[in-house]
């Protein structure tokens, strides 16, 4: 690639209002810059822009002045200020409020370039009826219920579709499971229709298929080599010795991670759930 420089385009550049409540100008995009796009966001006194989230670009928030509060992920909400950076990952919910008495400025940098398509608005028709849930909590419950699995144990986690609390099923194998209900008490709630069980990674796609959309995706040359170790026991151990062999791990578990947040929240909104 050669250098170049982008000229600033005045009609691009012009500042435009946008319906997730701030204002924005295009400092970069689709000027020869296939890798980033810069643009400038302003949000006024008092006002939070829309819960929102990009499928596949990664998204920093440099901020230029002003004071704001920031809400991204499942993370507290925290004081930005001029100087500060916000990373936030692909398939990641946010939103900032102007907490100050001056306009919040700040650049909204994108990896790759932004892109409509790539925008999924949060709190379209029928978010205000979705029950907020953590999205770490959800992970969590995830994950307990694949370490269940691995170990022949039955388990499962119901979520209150009204409260979103989340309920664990009486383990007595486990020592070391969270905190759940009796029997009994399981048993009456778990017939119920205010509750929902969470999924295993079968009923997300995120076994065996996960894998071979990886393969399709990031490696498509080895997608024989791949099929091979899949017809035989112990393939997954197999299968991340072989991405280790040749430099692809790292690529995979970031693949793995975002696929999962991704489909997680695809079912929690499906569900009448909103996790953040």
């Amino acid at each position: 690639m050669n250098p170049f420089i982008i000229h600033q385009d005045e009609t691009k550049s012009k500042e435009f209002y946008t319906e997730e409540k701030c204002y924005i100008s295009e400092l970069s995009n689709g000027n020869g810059d296939a890798e980033m796009s810069i643009a400038r966001a302003r949000v006024e006194p008092g006002v939070t822009t829309a819960w929102h989230r990009l499928k596949t670009t990664t998204e920093r928030y440099h901020i230029i002045s002003g004071k704001g509060r920031v809400e991204v992920g499942s993370l507290p909400p925290e004081e930005v200020s001029s100087g500060d950076t916000v990373f936030i990952p692909p398939m990641c919910a946010q939103r900032i409020t102007n907490i100050g008495e001056d306009d919040l400025i700040f650049l909204a940098i994108c990896t790759p370039p932004f892109s409509e398509e790539d925008y999924e608005d949060m709190e379209g028709a029928g978010s205000e009826q979705l029950v907020k849930i953590s999205l770490k909590e959800l992970e969590e419950a995830f994950f307990y219920l694949d370490s269940m699995s691995s170990a022949y144990i039955e388990a499962d986690v119901v979520i209150d579709k009204k409260t979103g609390e989340f309920l664990y099923s009486p383990n007595e194998e486990d020592a070391d499971s969270p905190e759940s209900l009796e029997f009994d008490e399981w048993s009456e709630m778990h017939s119920g229709d205010n509750y929902v069980s969470l999924p295993d990674k079968w009923q997300l796609d995120l076994g065996k298929r996960l894998v071979f959309d990886f393969v399709k995706k990031a490696i498509p040359e080895h997608w024989d080599r791949v099929s091979n170790i899949f017809n035989k026991r112990g393939a997954y151990r197999r299968y991340k010795a072989f991405l280790d062999d040749i430099d692809k791990l790292e690529e995979w578990y970031e693949f793995e991670v975002h696929t999962r947040k991704r489909a997680l929240q695809n079912w929690a909104k499906e569900n009448g759930f909103f996790a953040v």
